[in-house]
Parts: structure tokens; C-alpha cells; sequence
């Protein structure tokens, strides 16, 4: 067993999911979302390690007092980039663990934007699934899709979890973030949110940049060459063809 580390080896985020702040609106506010900026995130993780828990924390702001198992659970939010004042969309699709209900699971995979692949810090079989079970599925049915690792029950007086071991297992399968967080005392809770949607508003943007550059014509390039004007003189010395 190990006890807490610093952050600077409990946690890492790459320059993608950094940059933005985001604001949770409520249902009574009046929003416009930008159509473009709508987004899928998907939790997946063994049963029973806090996923439900993390995302009831997030949208409701306070920890579900009940466990209470989970099939399929989806949830719309809006939220206000505050550098930006643009208003996203986030489906936040919460999933079963359990092995039973993998074919409706691999289903919440279609058109993801963003997985996050969690795991608790009191089982350290539920880090050790991770590049034997998870990572395997998430790559089968969204290849190109980026990855948060996220270590949950961060608030236990004992990790059952070194993280270096986690870090390792998160550079491993190329995740764009590992954070450890906790729920129940919302600890980082809003760290792991505010990578979420930065890591998909901002490969949107990137995405945009990117195609306006390939369909920016390049000036001078396309232009219909005008005929040569021909002199008397050329004229003359010119043969119709036999």
C-alpha cells in the first residue's frame, strides 16, 4: 500500500487538455449553444470504482448518498467556456462495467469525442484492467478517440494504487491526462471536467484551422492563363496543317 503522492505524480495533462475553464449552467439559464460545439463523452471502468458517483457529483454538486448500479445513463449539460463566453453541449454517457453488458456498452462508443477510463484508488485490479480489458475495447470501437484516465476515491486514508504505477499504465495507452479525484470531497472534480472539455473544444478548433488552411486557395495559383496575343508578322509565317 501506498499513501498519497504530490501531485506532480498522482496527476499529468497535456498541452491539448489545457487553456480553458468551463462554467456549469443550470437548467433556468437562457443559453444559445454554438450547433458546432456539441460533444460525446463516455465513462467506462469496472463496476462498482465511483463512475456514476463522479458524474452525479459534476452535474448535481453534491454525492449520492446510495450506490445504485448503472446500465445506461445519459445526461445533457451546457457550459460557458469563460475565456471565450461560447456555450458548449456535453452528452455525458454513463456505462455498466460489468461484463454482461458489454454489447449494449461497445453501442455508447459510436461518435465519442472523449472517454474517460476510470479506475478506484482502493482496487488496484481496476488499474491492473485497464490495458488488459479496457484499453483493448475502447481501441476496437474508437480507435483515434483520446483517452482520460482518471483515478477515483481519492479521498480513502490508504491507496491500494501506487500512481506511478498509474502514470505508467496511462502513458501506455497514450491517455492525454491521468488526475485522481474524489467525489465525495469534490476533489479535483473540477480539474477533471475542465480537461474534459478543453481536450474536445480544443481539437474542434484545431479540426477548424485545419480545414479552412486546406480550403484557402492559394492566391495566383488557379488562374485561367490568358491567350498570347499573335502579331501580324507571326501570322504570316504560320502553315495550316496538311
Amino acid at each position: 500500500m501506498s499513501t498519497a503522492a504530490s501531485p506532480q505524480e498522482t496527476y499529468f495533462i497535456s498541452p491539448i487538455g489545457k487553456g480553458s475553464k468551463f462554467q456549469l449552467l443550470d437548467d433556468s439559464t437562457n443559453v444559445t449553444p454554438d450547433p458546432g460545439l456539441q460533444f460525446k463523452i463516455v465513462i467506462v471502468g469496472d463496476s462498482g470504482c465511483g463512475k456514476t458517483s463522479l458524474f452525479t457529483s459534476f452535474i448535481r454538486g453534491y454525492f449520492p448518498t446510495e450506490y445504485e448500479p448503472t446500465i445506461f445513463e445519459n445526461s445533457r449539460t451546457f457550459l460557458k467556456n469563460k475565456t471565450t463566453g461560447e456555450v458548449i453541449t456535453a452528452d455525458l454517457w454513463d456505462t455498466a462495467g460489468q461484463e454482461d453488458y458489454e454489447r449494449l456498452r461497445r453501442l455508447s462508443y459510436q461518435d465519442s469525442n472523449l472517454i474517460i477510463l476510470a479506475y478506484s484508488l482502493n482496487a488496484r485490479e481496476s488499474l491492473l484492467n485497464i490495458p488488459e480489458v479496457w484499453a483493448p475495447e475502447i481501441l476496437s470501437y474508437c480507435e483515434n478517440t483520446p483517452i482520460l484516465l482518471v483515478g477515483l476515491k481519492a479521498d480513502i486514508p490508504e491507496h491500494n494504487v501506487d500512481p506511478f504505477d498509474a502514470v505508467k499504465v496511462a502513458n501506455s495507452i497514450n491517455a492525454v491526462a491521468h488526475i485522481q479525484c474524489s467525489a465525495k470531497e469534490m476533489f479535483n472534480v473540477s480539474t477533471v471536467f475542465d480537461t474534459c472539455f478543453s481536450v474536445v473544444y480544443n481539437n474542434y478548433k484545431k479540426q477548424q484551422r485545419a480545414s479552412k488552411r486546406f480550403s484557402k486557395p492559394t492566391s495566383g495559383h488557379f488562374r485561367t492563363p490568358s491567350k498570347p496575343k499573335v502579331t501580324r508578322s507571326e501570322s504570316q509565317i504560320r502553315k495550316p496543317n496538311p
